[in-house]
């Protein structure tokens, strides 16, 4: 009883620990037509800027499952409005992302 009560003590706040860890590692559900929205754009753009369109699509979808990550949906929204208005600090940090997006594309074993 002893070493149960023990083992219960010392690990409850390890697995409490790990449990709002993972909970702030999992993805944000976008709606689907947020992400539908998303994709097209961001495809267009990436097309535009040079990337071979059959490239587009993966680079987009690892960039939204990055942001899903990172970000609610509203958090998100908000961000693409700065970035859509060009404030640097935004565009920079979505350029990053889109950047180590294409390197893991690239680079992939």
């Amino acid at each position: 009883m002893k070493t149960t009560f023990l083992l219960t003590t010392l690990l409850l706040p390890t697995i409490l620990g790990l449990t709002s860890i993972l909970a702030e590692t999992e993805p944000n559900q976008y709606p689907q037509e947020f992400v539908a929205d998303y994709m097209n754009n961001c495809t267009k753009s990436a097309t535009t800027r040079g990337l071979p369109p059959e490239m587009a699509p993966e680079l987009c979808s690892c960039t939204i499952a990055k942001f899903q990550t990172q970000y609610t949906v509203d958090q998100f929204a908000q961000l693409r409005q700065q970035a859509d208005e060009n404030e640097p600090e935004v565009v920079d940090n979505f350029q990053e992302v889109g950047f180590e997006c294409l390197e893991s594309m690239l680079y992939e074993e």
